[in-house]
């Protein structure tokens, strides 16, 4: 954010408010920082001598984190189809750890650009995988409503940010310091503590590993288990664990509970596709596979790893993909697309109605009872029809401003217009993520999400232009792509 600044004539101290472009490279004119505006921080642009570079410069600010995810959505989604979903995160965390601990040392505008751009491609790691990989430490009943925990901190985190640089400190260092403390946190606890997920190991073959983190898992809820447990992990809520039976029954329940784990990969998606006989045939192989391998241990199964192409090849794959890449752009673009316009309503309105701060609080809490709400719908519906409503909502939120045109751009209800639109794009946002683990197999799940990540950020890029058209153009274009949204989610096919 950028100061406000006060000018003067050389030799004079009456000093009036004014631009930078007013003394950049103009030595008749003696220039200050006005810290008595409440949107003045203490940030980069003093610490870096950022007063008088150009919009370039100052754009590549941003641009140098969408570059960073945009390489990171490439690469790490993938690996974390590979390789295992906790290494790919501990190396999102580690990174963002770095950058952090850097940050307050950096006396360049080009290490603090470098810095930007890794911490792009660490929210890969930490975020994207970090998704999937917590869903996947949850029964399946309750993997909805974990995913819609994390927008819910990640609302109140947004709200905390705003107060704190509205009425504590104007300071960014503090806010630094704490992030370098919780990521430090992170790492530790997820290190010793989060197994590798379950679900991954299961559909990838690898049955040893994934005993011993079932093992973990029981041993961290207390459960005690000798080196011939495999574990108890429910993915629905019949398969609950009978902990008054003898040792002999439970193992042998543990064992039941594994194979039906190790058939639900194959039989779900049998039972939501029209494979092909071949197709049919394969996937009864590799199931009678999977259960000799559960039956005879010494038995070294080979780790199975999925190619991309299968995500283009099987038709129900495909369209599940194209229809998300377009639902995750419009989410993503009309995200980002509402901060720009609250960033003109005092433009708008021609006063100074509104500070930057009351703005972004008042879109944060937007954003938290958008995700109060999500616990609702989820709750009654379907994720699919939760996004299908959703997106319903978000075109009715904005279609107020093509419909009423200037009549609404000219009261000071505008304000409740753009928040409510910002309250439907945020219920379609989250449920656009929570829905994707239902709609690929669990090896293409990581992927799916940085496929379509990647062409979100493109299409998000294109947000602050967008703003910028007269309106009602750039709700105009909200609009419509959020109809298009929802009668596409009509054709999706959930696998789970």
């Amino acid at each position: 954010m950028k100061p406000h600044y006060e000018c003067a004539a050389t030799g004079s101290e009456e000093y009036h408010s004014c631009k930078r472009e007013e003394f950049c490279g103009n030595s008749d004119v003696s220039w200050r920082i006005d810290y008595s505006k409440i949107e003045t921080l203490n940030n980069w642009v003093q610490k870096l001598n950022l007063f008088c570079i150009s919009d370039n410069q100052l754009g590549l600010i941003g641009s140098s984190f969408f570059i960073g995810a945009f390489i990171g959505s490439l690469i790490i989604p993938r690996l974390a189809d590979v390789y295992g979903r906790k290494r790919p995160y501990l190396f999102g965390l580690c990174l963002y750890a770095c950058t952090a601990f850097i940050y307050p040392f950096s006396t360049s505008l080009y290490l603090n650009y470098f810095l930007i751009f890794l911490g792009g491609i660490s929210e890969s790691g930490r975020y994207y995988v970090g998704f999937v990989y917590l869903q996947e430490l949850m029964p399946q009943s309750h993997q909805t409503y974990i995913g819609l925990n994390i927008f819910m901190v990640h609302g109140f985190a947004k709200l905390w940010y705003d107060v704190y640089f509205y009425k504590i400190s104007k300071n960014w260092i503090f806010m630094n310091y704490s992030s370098i403390i919780k990521a430090i946190l992170c790492l530790i606890s997820v290190h010793f503590i989060l197994p590798e997920s379950p679900r991954y190991l299961l559909s990838s073959n690898q049955n040893d590993k994934a005993r011993e983190s079932f093992r973990k898992i029981a041993r961290f809820n207390g459960i005690k288990t000798d080196q011939s447990d495999i574990g108890d992990f429910e993915l629905s809520d019949q398969n609950k664990r009978n902990s008054n039976g003898n040792h002999k029954e439970s193992l042998i329940n543990q064992e039941e509970q594994i194979e039906i784990v190790s058939k639900q990969e194959n039989q779900n998606i049998k039972d939501n596709m029209l494979l092909d006989d071949q197709e049919i045939s394969q996937s009864e192989q590799k199931e009678k596979l999977l259960q000799n391998q559960y039956l005879n241990p010494t038995i070294q199964p080979v780790k199975k790893v999925e190619k991309v192409q299968r995500l283009i090849n099987e038709k129900i794959f495909r369209n599940n993909l194209l229809i998300m890449i377009f639902s995750w752009s419009t989410a993503s673009f009309g995200f980002y697309l509402i901060p720009y316009f609250l960033s003109s309503i005092n433009t708008l309105l021609h006063e100074n109605r509104y500070n930057v701060f009351e703005l972004a609080i008042a879109s944060s809490i937007s954003e938290i009872l958008a995700n109060v709400f999500c616990y609702v719908i989820t709750s009654i519906f379907p994720n699919k029809k939760s996004l299908i409503l959703s997106y319903i909502l978000a075109f009715f939120g904005s279609m107020g401003f093509w419909v009423a045109k200037d009549t609404v751009l000219s009261s000071s209800n505008i304000l409740y217009y753009v928040l409510f639109s910002k309250f439907g794009i945020t219920v379609a946002f989250d449920v656009t993520y929570v829905i994707m683990g239902e709609l690929f197999p669990t090896l293409l799940k990581a992927t799916a999400f940085g496929i379509c990540n990647v062409i979100a950020r493109f299409i998000t890029i294109l947000a602050p232009r967008i703003a910028l058209l007269p309106q009602p153009y750039p709700m105009l274009i909200f609009s419509f792509s959020c109809l298009i949204a929802g009668l596409l989610g009509l054709m999706l096919k959930p696998i789970y």
